[in-house]
């Protein structure tokens, strides 16, 4: 699983060259303590939605599934 804010990996991984699973973190600028209280919000869910589904957005406000 890659987790990144880049979004060449999203292109990467639409034309199947990119890695098996990818978590794209779409929150604009953000603070680091931020960004880790959202991941701790998230955490058991999106690794529950990562059983089943191999590409998923995180935003401030919603996982987003997409593949």
């Amino acid at each position: 699983m890659l987790c990144t804010k880049d979004t060449d990996f999203q292109v990467s991984y639409e034309l199947g060259q990119g890695p098996p699973q990818l978590v794209l973190v779409t929150t604009g600028n953000i603070h680091n303590d931020e960004l880790l209280a959202l991941f701790d919000q998230n955490e058991e869910l999106l690794f529950r939605l990562l059983v089943d589904h191999t590409f998923i957005e995180l935003n401030r406000d919603h996982l987003i599934i997409h593949g």
